[in-house]
């Protein structure tokens, strides 16, 4: 926030902590106590279902293997 700020950008700062604002009431709510840890990560809607899956059928870079999608890190603290 604070170098979109420097570089002016005070609509997209705010728009920022809307939303950094809105992941904080929905930890609130998954947890029930008023008081929930953020994610380590989120999709870009904001949602973190970020669940590793392995797509079989398709070959990566190079054709490269297994290709995956979603992070299975996502459920850190």
């Amino acid at each position: 926030m604070y170098a979109l700020l420097g570089l002016g950008l005070t609509e997209e700062a705010a728009a920022f902590g809307d939303w950094l604002r809105a992941r904080v009431e929905a930890a609130k709510d998954e947890t029930g106590n008023g008081s929930g840890p953020l994610r380590i990560m989120y999709r870009i809607d904001g949602t973190s279902d970020l669940t590793e899956e392995t797509l079989d059928h398709f070959d990566g870079y190079k054709g490269s293997r297994p290709v995956r999608v979603g992070n299975g890190a996502s459920g850190q603290l």
